[in-house]
C-alpha cells in the first residue's frame, strides 16, 4: 500500500505542463518557466480588460474618450516597462528575467483593476 501511495505522490505535478515536462530543447529553469507562464496570463488579462473597457467607453462616451484611454494605456505601459527594466537591472544576471516579469505583473494588477473601474463608470 505504501508503495502505491508513494508512486501516486511522485506523479503529482505542480505547474503548467510546459514547465513540468519541458521539451528537450527548452533549457529554461523551472522557476523561469513559471514566471513566464504567469506573466503571459497577466498580459492576456490586461489586453482582454483593455479591449472590454475600450468597447464600453466607446459605446458610453464616444470614440474620443476611448482614444484618450488608448494613449494613456500606451504611456502607462512604456513607463511600466522602463521602471521594471531598471528595477530588474539591480537583480543578479541569473534573476533578471524573473525580476522583470514579477515587476511587470505587480504593476499590471492595479492597472487591470483601474480598467475594470473605468468600464463600470467609476
Amino acid at each position: 500500500m505504501f508503495m502505491l501511495v508513494a508512486a501516486v505522490i511522485g506523479q503529482v505535478e505542480i505547474g503548467p505542463r510546459e514547465c513540468t515536462r519541458p521539451s528537450p530543447n527548452d533549457m529554461r529553469p523551472y522557476t523561469l518557466c513559471l514566471a513566464e507562464t504567469y506573466h503571459d496570463e497577466t498580459e492576456r488579462q490586461l489586453r482582454r480588460q483593455l479591449k472590454i473597457t475600450l468597447q464600453l467607453l466607446r459605446a458610453k462616451t464616444g470614440a474620443r474618450a476611448a482614444s484618450r484611454l488608448q494613449t494613456e494605456q500606451r504611456r502607462w505601459d512604456r513607463q511600466r516597462r522602463r521602471l521594471c527594466a531598471s528595477e530588474a537591472s539591480l537583480a543578479p544576471t541569473s534573476e533578471f528575467a524573473r525580476a522583470e516579469f514579477s515587476c511587470l505583473d505587480r504593476a499590471a494588477d492595479p492597472r487591470i483593476a483601474r480598467l475594470v473601474a473605468i468600464a463600470k463608470g467609476r
